[in-house]
Formats: C-alpha cells, sequence, structure tokens
C-alpha cells in the first residue's frame, strides 16, 4: 500500500534550529533573496496595520523590513526555536532599545508552534511569513490558527520555494500547451501511420517521422520559449500574472518537446496498430480509371 509522506516533526525542526541559531544568518541567503523579494510587494497591500505576526521570525532579519515599511506597527514575532528567538532580541539595537524605553512601537517574541499560536481571536492586522508554514507538521492547523488570529481585513503574506503557483493565469498557460505539445505529437504519430500504408514497417516508420519532423517542432518550440520569455523576467506592477503565463508556457514548452521527440516515438511503437493501405480500395480506383472499350 502507498505511504504518506512524513511531515515535519516538531521536536526535530526545533532542535535543527536550534543548533543552526548562532550560524543561521551567514547560510540563510536564500531566504534573505526571498524575504527582500516579498518586502518589495508590501507597496501593494492596501493595509496599515496596527500588530504584525512575524510568523518564523527565526533571528529576526524581517524586523528591520517590516519595521521600516510599518513604523508605527507593533511587531510580534512566532518561532518553534527559542535559541532563534533569543538571538534576535540579542541583536537588538541601541535606538530600538531605546525606543522600548519610551514607550514606542512594540516588539514581542513569542515561542510556540504555528498550530497553536497564543493570541487572542482576530490579535493581528497582518502576518508575514516567510519560508516557514513548510515546516508544520500540522499544516491544516496551522492556517486555521493564522485565520483565527488575523483580524477581517487583514492581510496574510507567506512565500514558498517555488517559481509561481496554480493560478487562474497559469491555467491560461497550461490551455495554451496542451495545444502546442499535443500538436506537435500529432506531426509525428500522423505521418508514422502514412508512411506505414506505404509499406514502412513501425520501427522505420516512426524514426522517419521523427526525423522529418523534427524542423517544425523545434520551430515550433523556440517561437513560443523566446516570445514568451520576457513574460518570465517581468517586473512592476501585474508582474505575477504576467511570470505565471511566461514560466508554465517556456518550462512546459521544453519539458513537452523534450517528452514529444523520446517519449512519444516509443510509446507509439507500444501501442500504435499497424497501418496497412486499403488495396481492395486501390485496385478499384485504379480499374474506375482504366479506359473501358465500348463496341462499335
Amino acid at each position: 500500500m502507498p505511504t504518506r509522506p512524513a511531515l515535519p516533526d516538531s521536536a526535530q525542526v526545533r532542535r535543527a534550529f536550534d543548533r543552526a541559531a548562532p550560524t543561521y544568518e551567514r547560510s540563510a541567503w536564500v531566504a534573505r533573496e526571498v524575504e527582500l523579494r516579498m518586502a518589495d510587494k508590501l507597496q501593494y497591500l492596501k493595509v496599515a496595520p496596527k500588530r504584525v505576526l512575524d510568523a518564523g521570525s527565526g533571528a529576526g532579519s524581517a524586523h528591520g523590513l517590516l519595521r521600516a515599511r510599518y513604523p508605527v506597527a507593533d511587531i510580534v514575532e512566532l518561532d518553534l526555536s527559542l535559541a532563534m528567538l533569543r538571538r534576535a532580541r540579542s541583536q537588538r539595537r541601541l535606538g530600538e532599545r531605546l525606543s522600548a524605553l519610551r514607550r514606542g512601537p512594540a516588539r514581542h517574541w513569542v515561542c510556540a508552534d504555528f498550530a497553536r499560536v497564543p493570541l487572542r481571536n482576530g490579535a493581528v492586522d497582518m502576518v508575514w511569513s516567510n519560508l516557514a508554514l513548510a515546516w508544520s507538521p500540522e499544516p491544516l492547523a496551522t492556517l486555521g490558527e493564522l485565520h483565527r488570529v488575523l483580524a477581517p481585513g487583514g492581510a496574510l503574506m507567506f512565500s514558498f520555494l517555488g517559481f509561481t503557483t496554480l493560478n487562474i493565469y497559469s491555467e491560461v498557460g497550461l490551455i495554451t500547451l496542451v495545444g502546442l505539445v499535443s500538436k506537435n505529437g500529432i506531426l509525428i504519430v500522423q505521418f508514422a501511420n502514412e508512411l506505414q500504408e506505404r509499406g514502412r514497417d513501425k520501427l522505420a516508420a516512426v524514426i522517419e517521422a521523427s526525423e522529418t519532423r523534427l524542423r517544425p517542432i523545434l520551430m515550433t518550440t523556440a517561437a513560443t520559449v523566446v516570445g514568451h520569455f520576457p513574460l518570465v523576467l517581468a517586473k512592476g506592477p501585474g508582474a505575477g500574472a504576467r511570470n505565471s503565463i511566461g514560466i508554465m508556457l517556456v518550462s512546459g514548452m521544453i519539458i513537452g518537446t523534450v517528452f514529444t521527440l523520446f517519449v512519444v516515438p516509443s510509446i507509439y511503437m507500444l501501442v500504435a496498430r499497424k497501418h496497412v493501405a486499403d488495396t481492395a480500395d486501390e485496385s478499384l480506383g485504379t480499374a474506375d480509371r482504366e479506359p473501358v472499350e465500348v463496341g462499335a
């Protein structure tokens, strides 16, 4: 029987991040890059939160970005690793310590599991989470908890390891991709069937069909990839929609072309039936075309 994929264990995750806390900033360059990209998207959120929850705050690297964007908001940093929170607290700057003495915007540290957030309902106006939700062993409970503590009209902003999501724009690209890739496969299969009817055996027919149709297939692939690659590099407002379509078409067309050239001929050899020309119809057509002698 198929086994379900193992989910992270909270105790193991806590121990791993406790050990990594002293040197985490030096090795977390991927998280830092994603964090900067998330910060660029904050300008599109039309909210002015009074309290922000940083779920999976780690060593507090996102605090500076969040404070710069929301200077009067209280920031609650939530993490499963106590060592990470202690490191974040020890790295506070002098200005931040003085601000706390003047009763300025507060910064809190909470050590808890994502699935059991010790905050009241609607306690925060925004939830920020950078590459942290995947570490939760209870993803549904985690999302339910974040929904519970998020106030009505609040914002949830999180990241994941991947290029894009399966949204309406990528689905449009997927529909286009299905037509393009299937057309390439039809080019090979249809021509291979015609060659069999001309007397070729199945192997020789599919090899010749693949060689003959190679150029139009590559031309279609090149035109699609080159034409849509600028969408992958798009920046600014609306870039997410263009990125989704571009990534879907460019990556899908490359993968689909490889499958068309190598997998389709193999499948053809396994499942395609033999095509033989109908000799009866041909002889009948020849007889119809022969001149008929008419007696005087």
